[in-house]
């Protein structure tokens, strides 16, 4: 019995406990109303980290190649699950 629980937690431990690194790539906007919509995929098997440094700084220069200063995140993201995976979403506003 012990042999079977060692066998099913250690390997679910690791692969939940593993990290993976994404980034969040530009899905959808609107020029007129000043938002974007940014997203990523990954496998609900891993935690994931999201470079939102990166997200921002491309965010901003699509706001300011529309004219615009700069780019503000709603919220902190939304999270769905699409088949053994998740998305995240998060939307901006581009701001004058």
């Amino acid at each position: 019995m012990k042999n079977i629980i060692k066998t099913l937690v250690i390997p679910t431990l690791i692969f939940t406990s593993c990290t993976v690194k994404k980034d969040l790539y530009i899905i959808d906007g609107s020029k007129s109303d000043g938002t974007l919509t940014l997203a990523t995929e990954y496998d609900a098997a891993f935690r994931v980290k999201i470079d939102m440094q990166k997200a921002k700084q491309n965010a901003s220069e699509k706001c300011k190649a529309w004219g615009y200063k700069e780019a503000d995140f709603f919220d902190t993201g939304v999270t769905q699950a699409i088949g053994a995976g998740r998305r995240i979403i998060y939307k901006v506003q581009c701001l004058d």
